[in-house]
């Protein structure tokens, strides 16, 4: 989890059966630490996959989820920098993505190979 200036108030919750997440609201600059990074999640998620693949429930799926989840936590750490490099860190803009959204991939029935 963020170790920076802790805070009194409280992040974002969101409630599951069996599962309570307080995620940051607000920037810590502003408002201290006040809940969880995505990325404190997707840490939280590899330990235990990690647990598991230690033990009797390793397997190769467990090793893939991994593999995904770290490619998650990269993509935070670029939007990140991303933000940082834009000038629009901790605040509440938008940041420019490095990646174009293709139109003709989402409106129409197209491949790579033209088929």
């Amino acid at each position: 989890m963020n170790n920076e200036r802790p805070s009194t108030k409280i992040g974002h919750r969101l409630e599951r059966p069996f599962l309570t997440v307080v995620f940051q609201r607000g920037s810590v600059d502003d408002e201290g630490v006040n809940g969880c990074r995505i990325e404190d999640v997707i840490d939280a998620l590899v330990d235990k996959l990690r647990e598991y693949q230690s033990a009797s429930l390793s397997c190769d799926e467990n090793e893939e989820t991994m593999d995904f989840l770290e490619l998650a936590k990269l993509a935070q750490l670029r939007r990140r920098k991303l933000r940082q490099d834009q000038g629009v860190f901790n605040t509440q803009r938008p940041h420019e993505s490095i990646f174009e959204r293709r139109t003709e991939d989402v409106e129409q029935d197209f491949s790579a190979t033209g088929a």
